[in-house]
């Protein structure tokens, strides 16, 4: 029909655009009813004007939405390896080090720490600077790593001894 061809050769317009089309041409009674129905019949103008889901979004904890001390809720990951050289010099010796992130959940600020390597040790050693310099933590957030399983371990038999 024309009316279908008139929506294919302008592009799929939509019913109002393709009413006024129409009219410049033609006088079809109850325009509107049949230029909507085609359209909205239309699979090329359907799938065009698809709405794409969003979801809902869940509610954040409430030490991230309440006013607290900065570091007070903490998240710890590491990152790396990096490769760093201890001096300028051409020939200076070239190590790995690792990065251990400190993140303030409540402020998103981060706290950077150079380890060399990923044991607990090393661990235990930025985490006492961290301490140093931010303050102790009300919580800490990890993922289930050997090397914070194994300082989490220690930190628990240290607590024992001192409670003796």
């Amino acid at each position: 029909s024309d009316l279908d061809y008139y929506h294919q050769a302008y592009l799929h317009p939509g019913p109002n655009a393709l009413q006024a089309l129409l009219q410049t041409r033609f006088w079809i009674p109850s325009m509107r009813r049949l230029v909507r129905q085609r359209t909205f019949m239309c699979l090329r103008c359907y799938k065009s004007k698809a709405k794409s889901v969003i979801p809902c979004m869940g509610d954040l904890p409430d030490f991230r939405v309440r006013e607290g001390r900065a570091f007070s809720h903490v998240g710890i990951d590491f990152a790396g390896p990096f490769s760093m050289k201890e001096s300028n010099r051409k020939k200076a010796r070239v190590d790995k080090v690792y990065l251990c992130l400190y993140i303030c959940m409540v402020t998103k600020a981060i706290h950077l720490e150079a380890v060399t390597s990923l044991s607990s040790e090393a661990f235990l050693g930025s985490f006492t600077r961290f301490i140093s310099r931010r303050g102790l933590p009300e919580a800490v957030y990890t993922d289930c790593g050997s090397n914070f399983a194994g300082a989490s371990r220690e930190l628990k038999e240290l607590e024992q001894w001192y409670k003796q």
